[in-house]
């Protein structure tokens, strides 16, 4: 009832009720007492409810932040999500594709060391390789990104061939195999 009076929440009754608002008994309350109480909380705020100034200044921050991340975005100091995720995207397939056919590029060349110190350091420097492979592609693909907005390291669009008949004399049949002479 007292939350229609004032207009307000039932949590935030209790929230009143925790700030001193009076009341007789659980449930209860003097009306009079109560509205005074109400009338000098509102007094001693201003006669501004906390929760519209809380709105208030949570819209003005996510406008300041919102207009920060736009002048950020300007000065390219911030990359949109979906560039970031094209080229780490395209860095790890590449890596991928390294590791993946990393045992196939080594295996003939190990099967004739025998020393295990050779055989470290031939995997070391393999590794290493790969290390250097997906460095330079993760920076291509950003100076690509950089300069044009855009991934062009993606694969032109194929061309798209027709499927079934061209179109072309649909009507006529494709002249039969000529025959072949038994010998």
């Amino acid at each position: 009832m007292l939350a229609r009076i004032f207009g307000v929440s039932v949590r935030r009754v209790y929230n009143f009720h925790e700030q001193g608002m009076p009341r007789e008994e659980k449930g209860r309350y003097k009306l009079g007492d109560v509205v005074q109480w109400y009338a000098s909380h509102l007094l001693a705020r201003g006669g501004k409810d906390k929760s519209l100034d809380d709105q208030r200044k949570e819209l003005l921050f996510e406008q300041t932040l919102k207009t920060r991340i736009e002048n950020e975005i300007s000065r390219q100091d911030l990359v949109p999500m979906a560039e970031v995720q094209t080229c780490f995207n395209t860095a790890q397939t590449m890596l991928a594709s390294q590791l993946d056919s990393f045992a196939r590029r080594m295996a003939n060349e190990l099967a004739g060391i025998h020393e295990a110190d050779q055989i470290e350091s031939r995997v070391f420097e393999e590794c290493r390789e790969v290390r250097r492979v997906y460095a330079t592609t993760l920076a291509a693909v950003a100076q690509a990104m950089d300069d044009s907005g855009a991934d062009t390291n993606a694969a032109p669009p194929k061309k798209r061939r027709r499927v079934g008949r061209s179109g072309k004399n649909t009507t006529t049949r494709k002249p039969r195999a000529r025959k072949v002479a038994k010998q």
